[in-house]
């Protein structure tokens, strides 16, 4: 009977031990197949999104395409004849206003899509074309803010050609100098050193402008100085041009202070 009692004792042990490894297994089996399907899920929701966000950005390029050929549609004389098969305007305002509606329309619809992002910038070009500097800003500073970097430099170069005509110096120097920073494709550092110098001279600050066009010749001297150190480059190798450029600037800068102080 002690036997009996110890071998059943063994057995309900091993039964219980069994029992708790197939529970566990059980819950772990489900644990995984509900990750499983989670992550199935996501995929699923994310592959959607992605086919949409596609179907929708090609439904925005159309619809952006129609918008750019009212903004560069060809301009005709207030007395001529409209053609009767190409899209014409009588003023560049006139033009303007109609590709405002066109390409804020763009925006609105899909304005998660580079397309429809790439709209709201140009709805600012072209409200600038239409004399209307209000919606042309508040267009342009919400494309700024875009993480896009080469979108954002294009509407804050924009912006600070907009802020430049209205005596908004403070800031267009913080436009340019955001641009230096960002040396984005579509907007270089170089570019926008250049016009932020350019602009220091329009508001007589030649001694601002000159350390922009020395910083630029300094940069491309140490751009260049490997390939000019190269096996076989002639002594001498001539400067490159935006490099000769700036020398330029610098050059005519020299003069036009000499010219002040002998008047």
């Amino acid at each position: 009977m002690q036997s009996y009692t110890r071998h059943q004792l063994k057995q309900d042990k091993f039964a219980t031990f069994v029992s708790k490894e197939m529970q566990l297994a059980t819950q772990n089996r489900r644990t995984i197949i509900t990750v499983v399907a989670i992550v199935a899920i996501a995929l699923v929701i994310g592959f959607g999104a992605v086919a949409y966000l596609n179907a929708q950005d090609e439904k925005a390029s159309v619809a952006l395409g129609t918008a750019m050929r009212t903004y560069t549609a060809p301009l005709r004389a207030p007395e001529a004849a409209a053609p009767p098969d190409i899209k014409t305007f009588t003023s560049s305002k006139e033009r303007g206003q109609a590709a405002v509606k066109q390409f804020s329309q763009v925006a609105a619809d899909f304005p998660n899509t580079r397309n429809g992002k790439f709209a709201k910038y140009m709805t600012g070009l072209a409200a600038i074309d239409a004399g209307d500097t209000k919606v042309a800003e508040q267009n342009l500073a919400e494309a700024a803010s875009f993480r896009d970097k080469d979108l954002s430099s294009l509407a804050k170069f924009a912006l600070a050609s907009l802020y430049r005509n209205s005596n908004r110096d403070a800031d267009v120097i913080r436009l340019f100098k955001e641009l230096i920073d960002t040396d984005a494709p579509s907007v270089p550092k170089t570019t926008a050193e250049f016009e932020l110098a350019s602009f220091y001279e329009t508001k007589q600050q030649p001694a601002e402008a000159a350390k922009l066009y020395q910083q630029i010749q300094k940069d491309e001297q140490e751009l260049h100085k490997a390939d000019k150190a190269a096996p076989g480059t002639p002594p001498g190798a001539p400067k490159s041009a935006i490099e000769d450029l700036a020398a330029n600037k610098l050059e005519q800068l020299k003069q036009s202070q000499a010219k002040t102080g002998l008047n």
